[in-house]
């Protein structure tokens, strides 16, 4: 008996452990898409005022 509670208890333990990490990963892709994006908007608007300087230099 005690050896099934804690097995049960190692289990949840696991489980936890497990979504703990499945939810830190989803958050890492999360922020790392965010930067993407955010990094891809700024291009957009810095490059075409960038190349219209070069242009005017």
């Amino acid at each position: 008996m005690a050896d099934d509670k804690l097995r049960m208890m190692l289990e949840e333990a696991q489980q936890k452990k497990a979504s703990a990490d499945a939810a830190e990963k989803a958050a890492r892709a999360k922020r790392v898409e965010e930067t993407k994006q955010s990094g891809e908007a700024l291009r957009e608007r810095v490059l075409p005022r960038l190349q219209a300087a070069k242009d005017e230099w």
